[in-house]
């Protein structure tokens, strides 16, 4: 169950058994110039096929979209053990009803920074066996940038900084994979923190 079946460069779709683990994967897509587009800290243990299964979203959901938006077809066991085979590794696939969405679950967006749901069938409806996901290419370098914004507490002043900040991802929105939202004073106490177990 951790086998790579194949992988085409020119498509960019992945297709593997659903034990491979998500760092592994990411190894493997490394030399050739792609990556999964879904970022974890469990990385190192977590499978594709949980990943799958549970819709992660992870540090790049911004920029690429849950695992709902990246799964291209699936092989799944039903519980009365019937095979599903819905492994189509089409881009886009108008061929019948898309039954594959009900084993990777729900994602709904509110806007950018709200999410309502995202929740997965995590295995109550069929065990997820085989995945062709679609990779992306492989940035030549990450940048981490910090930034200050100061939140003013009147309520025309707080739809400004909403504003500015859109406006700023609306421009950064080839480059950008996650923004993380802090408050200035919860950014010192992790500073700090950090600082004295350093």
């Amino acid at each position: 169950m951790k086998r790579i079946l194949k992988f085409d460069e020119d498509s960019g779709v992945l297709v593997c058994e659903s034990g491979c683990i998500l760092e592994n994967l990411n190894e493997m897509l490394a030399p050739k110039g792609f990556m999964i587009p879904l970022d974890l800290g469990s990385k190192g243990s977590c499978m594709i096929g949980g990943n799958v299964s549970s819709n992660a979203g992870g540090l790049r959901v911004i920029k690429y979209g849950s695992m709902h938006g990246n799964i291209l077809g699936l092989e799944v066991v039903l519980p009365n053990g019937d095979v599903l085979d819905m492994l189509s590794d089409l881009q886009k696939d108008n061929t019948g009803y898309h039954i594959k969405n009900i084993f990777i679950g729900n994602f709904f967006e509110i806007s950018l920074s709200v999410l309502i749901r995202n929740s997965g069938a995590e295995g109550t409806l069929g065990i997820i066996t085989k995945v062709a996901i679609k990779v992306v290419p492989k940035p030549n370098q990450v940048v981490t940038i910090l930034c200050k914004v100061i939140f003013l507490m009147t309520s025309y002043c707080h739809r400004l900084t909403n504003n500015v900040i859109s406006f700023a991802l609306l421009l950064m929105c080839s480059i950008y994979s996650a923004w993380p939202a802090w408050s200035w004073e919860k950014y010192c106490l992790h500073l700090n923190s950090w600082m004295q177990n350093a």
